[in-house]
């Protein structure tokens, strides 16, 4: 083949020294071409990247200010491509692409939570046969971590790095709307967790301190059944309660309140939670119709005990969480008991599980 060369030459490139020259070309451009792709993504991560501090050596993930949540709208919101996300996890992921998030989206809306179609299937086999064929997980979230390390107490939580972010991010704009300039406090609009059940083991709220640097957290425990206050709760921002959790329908005994009742008296009735832990040894079949349906609780990590006395009953319970647009990204079996599951969930938008 001859070609006209840009000087207005000749050149034959058949002959295999030019030959070898195209193919050194050709090759040169495909190499430019893939490093300005690269280039590209990498410039678009970049302020992520640049701005996170990650511990070495241990597994706990400091985010600064920038990075941890391009959160809610304006100029913390999602670059272009990664906005589907965003806006259905309620400013929760900011780095997933859309194309990923249809994917996901489409694997949970398919996804069948009975095998073989059959609620009955495996029931009166006991809670462990039962369990192993029926909801498991069926989302993914791209940091899920077991925050409070191995054993009973701790919980899989999803991006629990995200979080501070945008209890801070949450802070700025309720001063924004007020025209105050304050330093922030966790305890006005900023990170919430509540934690119902402890057993005097503080194993996984301490992990959560861990991971947000601080107490820039608002933590909250709750049990009835003794007397589990430290002295040094309150320079962690971390508060005892003597109470118990129980349904607004059922009949009130001493120090047992339900959801509605605890949220009022702590004065967060306007607040987000963004992490509501729950083991109170079998309270959750009663008041999960109380806290399910709550808008302002974002992740739910449930430890369940056994069935209900019928497959229609336990099917309910289970059914309340997806028809409240809270999906499961974490199934764990206590192995040590009959039947106990570790359940997490985060809430996402109707539009994740509805077309």
């Amino acid at each position: 083949m001859t070609v006209v060369t840009k000087n207005g030459s000749m050149s034959d490139f058949t002959h295999p020294k030019n030959n070898a020259q195209l193919r050194l070309a050709v090759a040169g451009g495909v190499f430019i071409m893939m490093f300005m792709s690269m280039y590209s993504e990498i410039k678009g991560m970049e302020a992520v990247l640049a701005a996170s501090t990650i511990a070495r050596g241990s597994d706990s993930f400091v985010p600064s200010r920038r990075a941890a949540s391009v959160v809610e709208a304006g100029e913390y919101g999602p670059r272009e491509g990664y906005s589907l996300a965003y806006h259905e996890s309620y400013g929760y992921f900011n780095d997933i692409s859309d194309t990923t998030w249809e994917m996901s989206k489409d694997w949970a809306q398919g996804f069948k939570q009975h095998a073989h179609n059959k609620e009955k299937f495996a029931f009166y086999r006991g809670p462990r046969a039962w369990y192993n064929y029926h909801y498991d997980a069926y989302f993914s979230c791209p940091e899920a971590k077991r925050v409070g390390g191995v054993g009973d107490g701790p919980k899989w939580t999803c991006d629990i790095h995200r979080i501070k972010g945008i209890g801070e991010r949450r802070w700025e704009q309720a001063q924004k709307a007020s025209g105050k300039k304050e330093p922030y406090d966790a305890n006005k609009y900023g990170c919430l967790v509540y934690s119902i059940g402890s057993n005097g083991d503080y194993t996984f709220e301490e992990a959560v301190l861990k991971h947000m640097g601080g107490p820039s957290c608002e933590i909250h425990i709750f049990d009835p059944t003794g007397e589990y206050a430290r002295p040094e709760n309150a320079e962690k921002n971390m508060h005892f309660h003597h109470w118990g959790l129980m349904g607004s329908k059922q009949n009130k005994t001493k120090d047992m309140y339900d959801i509605f009742e605890i949220m009022k008296k702590l004065g967060h009735e306007d607040r987000v939670i963004d992490i509501f832990k729950i083991d109170c040894e079998g309270c959750e079949w009663e008041s999960s119709k109380d806290f399910v349906p709550m808008q302002n609780l974002r992740q739910i990590l449930l430890e369940t005990h056994g069935l209900l006395e019928t497959v229609e009953e336990t099917v309910a319970f289970y059914d309340r969480f997806a028809a409240n647009n809270l999906v499961i990204f974490s199934k764990e079996a206590n192995i040590e008991s009959n039947g106990c599951l570790e359940y997490s969930f985060l809430r996402l938008h109707p539009d994740f599980l509805n077309r």
